[in-house]
Order: structure tokens, then C-alpha cells, then sequence
């Protein structure tokens, strides 16, 4: 498990209701303290809404529910405006299975004084293998308890 407190992360580009929700974010923190990895059947995949709303609520997100501990927070092109995803505060602390980013309008930076905590899908925090754009992290802490692809 790698923690940053404090700093920026900055990586670049290669060419349902509230009881589900604590049951996922349990979900999650029981797998990383067992050591265990979340499968991609495990995770359901919460595509991010085209607006700047902070990202611990539902209304930032394409079905109006946002990413647990073992799903995958997935920014693509549903982001139509760039300036949507630069400058997002996290709103609170968050913990997701996965961050995905494809192909958004724009590069995602996420800031705020919270954490982002990223458990793993199928072993992976952060998927860039496809991304168009380029993501940094300035907020108060990033951990990830998976590799970044």
C-alpha cells in the first residue's frame, strides 16, 4: 500500500442507496486488509457526468449514484467539457475500487483537502491504458493499494 500526504501526482498519457454503498466500501476494506484482489465482477463501472459537481455525490455521475470502494469511477468522453474535470474537488473522502480515464474532453485534475483511496479491480488503481488525457492529484493524500497501468 503506497500513501502520498500532502503532494501532487501527476501521471501522463503512453500514445444505489446508502446501505449498498457501505456494504461495497466494506466490501473493499476487507479485501485490501486480507490482501485480497477485487475482480472486475466485483465492480460496476460509474461513468462520470458531463458537470464540475463535487465528485462524493451521486449527481456528478451518469445514473445519479457515485463510485464505491469496489467500482470503477470511469471518465470518458461522456465528458463533453473540459473544464468540468479540471479543478474537481473530491468533496469528501472517497474510496473507489478503480480510476479509469479514457478519453474525456479534457485532462482530469482532481484537487480538495480529502483523500482518494483506490483499492484495486483485477489488481489495477489506476487504469490510463487507454487514456487520451493526461491526470493529476492535488489533494491532501492518494493511496493506492493496486498497480497503476
Amino acid at each position: 500500500m503506497k500513501t502520498t500526504q500532502a503532494t501532487t501526482v501527476s501521471l501522463r498519457t503512453s500514445h444505489k442507496n446508502r446501505k449498498a454503498r457501505n456494504y461495497g466500501v466494506l466490501a473493499a476494506s476487507i479485501a485490501a486488509f486480507v490482501g485480497l484482489s477485487l475482480t472486475a465482477a466485483d465492480a460496476a463501472t460509474i461513468t462520470k457526468a458531463n458537470n464540475g459537481t463535487n465528485l462524493d455525490t451521486g449527481a456528478s455521475w451518469v445514473g445519479g449514484t457515485a463510485p464505491v470502494g469496489v467500482d470503477i469511477a470511469l471518465f470518458n468522453a461522456t465528458v463533453a467539457t473540459a473544464g468540468n474535470i479540471n479543478n474537481i474537488a473530491l468533496g469528501s473522502n472517497i474510496a473507489w475500487g478503480q480510476l479509469q480515464i479514457t478519453n474525456p474532453a479534457g485532462p482530469l485534475v482532481i484537487l480538495s483537502g480529502f483523500v482518494l483511496t483506490l483499492n484495486g479491480v483485477a489488481g489495477v488503481g489506476i487504469d490510463m491504458s487507454a487514456a487520451t488525457q493526461n491526470f493529476t492529484f492535488n489533494g491532501s493524500g492518494l493511496t493506492v493499494t493496486a498497480t497503476q497501468d
